[in-house]
């Protein structure tokens, strides 16, 4: 039987919950159990309060830990990390973008410095890892190349780039 697996998503605006291969987002301000139906159809779970619907991301096998790393879940499976995407518009088809095989001995995953995205430690009994995310820069070539438009916005959006800068590239990828 796996330990039950919970992390706190999106500046604690959700909480996610693993439920057989699935990860449930609930909002953090009004949760209940009423509020969940039925995890296993698709993308997303409704509201019945107020029919919006909450995104889900099915894993490849139940995650042992999670961890948010701002806009990605890194979760901790049995040989690899799986790195994907909580899709608030319900945009995006596929939300797995990445897979680390090299971590398949790790059982611990925690983000790093408070406030400090993009650093993340995964350890073994005998090994410890860091995980670094790329610049955002590379990461929106990348997803633009994948056609994964509404993350290399959202990247975009999140970036430190100029205001001007944010605007221009933008419009680019809309177009």
């Amino acid at each position: 039987m796996i330990d039950p697996c919970m992390t706190l998503i999106d500046n604690e605006k959700y909480f996610g919950v693993v439920k057989d291969d699935y990860l449930i987002t609930i909002p953090s301000s009004s949760s209940s159990s009423e509020e969940v139906k039925n995890t296993k159809t698709g993308t997303s779970v409704l509201d019945p309060k107020t029919n919006k619907s909450f995104p889900t991301i099915q894993w490849s096998e139940p995650p042992q830990m999670l961890v948010w790393d701002e806009p990605y879940l890194l979760g901790l499976v049995t040989d690899s990390v799986e790195v994907r995407v909580l899709d608030t518009s319900g945009l995006e088809r596929d939300n797995l973008i990445q897979v680390i095989p090299e971590l398949q001995k790790a059982r611990f995953l925690i983000s790093g410095k408070t406030g400090q995205q993009g650093l993340i430690f995964a350890a073994s009994i005998s090994h410890l890892w860091c995980i670094e995310a790329i610049d955002i820069a590379n990461q929106r070539q990348n997803l633009l190349q994948d056609k994964k438009w509404f993350l290399a916005l959202q990247l975009t959006s999140m970036s430190d780039e100029s205001e001007e800068d944010k605007y221009a590239i933008t419009h680019e990828i809309q177009t």
